[in-house]
């Protein structure tokens, strides 16, 4: 039989299914990101695609590598709970009730809640990945160099919020008492003979702590449609070129009223401009509304108070 490519990927899939263990996205921190004090939902809830949230897009990538939905874990807090309650969104949480721990002994504690011995997958959860297939890619990365832990970068080397660790490398995390990730675990782990190495991505894992930042992750994937009905220009290079801007992504269930303009801006599901309204540089969130005459620019509408206007 000859071998295609995409036989060859399939049977690269499926070896895959039976080696990752599972994931946990860290959330909680010492600050809070910006994008996320204006939301009454998770980041990891905000629109990717038109069909699908941050979240979703994740565990496709995840299940590419054999990680199962009910092996996903999210690290939140008190707050973080209500959020994801609010939102709707399905998610397997573990509350971070014992703070004096740190990242890595989260980790730690964490790990006993997944099946078999294969790597974990560590992910910041301010991350937005480009393509599923990049955690397939650093998964194989890291089989191959045979390494405890494995450091995921982006195409210009810095850090794309993804980790893949061998459980023998998370045993040595203490069971009491506070460790970091960066500063403490990874020093430990390479002095203990465990190997830790970068792996680079062929794409990106961007971050989306603000505004600014998610819309770029969205526009870095195309995800603005072409701006043929809008009315609303962007900033050129002069007063006297300017260049028109993207229009919206107008997520499933979401609505644009007709005579509304909304460039370079996302609409969530349940999300209303009504008409007449301009929304530029901006993010109508889950069932938010823009009212009729509105103008909005560089900010998040949010259900919790679809009249409030602020700049991030």
């Amino acid at each position: 039989m000859i071998e295609t490519d995409t036989h060859r990927d399939t049977q690269h899939a499926v070896r895959h299914r039976t080696i990752a263990g599972g994931a946990l996205f860290l959330g909680g921190g010492l600050s809070t990101p910006s994008l996320a004090r204006g939301l009454s939902i998770p980041l990891l809830c905000l629109p990717q695609r038109p069909d699908a949230t941050v979240f979703e897009c994740w565990l496709e990538a995840l299940e590419l590598v054999g990680v199962e939905g009910r092996a996903c874990w999210v690290l939140t807090d008190d707050r973080g709970e209500s959020k994801w309650r609010h939102s709707g969104c399905p998610a397997s949480l573990i509350l971070d009730q014992a703070q004096y721990r740190g990242p890595a002994g989260v980790v730690l504690d964490a790990s006993s809640r997944f099946e078999g011995d294969g790597p974990r997958f560590v992910i910041e959860h301010t991350r937005m990945l480009e393509r599923s297939d990049l955690l397939q890619e650093a998964l194989s990365a890291h089989l191959a160099g045979e390494h405890a832990v494995s450091i995921a970068v982006n195409p210009d080397g810095s850090f794309s919020g993804i980790l893949i660790a061998n459980q023998n490398a998370i045993d040595i995390i203490p069971g009491i008492g506070f460790m970091d990730i960066k500063e403490q675990w990874l020093p430990a782990a390479n002095a203990n003979g465990f190997s830790v190495q970068r792996v680079p991505l062929s794409g990106w894992s961007r971050q989306i702590r603000s505004l600014d930042m998610y819309l770029e992750a969205l526009d870095a994937a195309s995800a603005f449609r072409d701006p043929d009905q809008s009315r609303v220009i962007g900033r050129g290079e002069s007063v006297l070129d300017p260049s028109p801007y993207a229009g919206a992504m107008t997520c499933a269930g979401a609505t644009i009223e007709p005579g509304a303009s909304v460039a370079r801006s996302v609409v969530a599901p349940g999300g209303r401009v009504e008409a007449g309204a301009v929304v530029v540089r901006s993010l109508v969130s889950r069932g938010a509304v823009v009212p009729t005459n509105a103008v909005v620019i560089d900010s998040i509408v949010d259900s919790a108070d679809t009249q409030r206007v602020g700049r991030v």
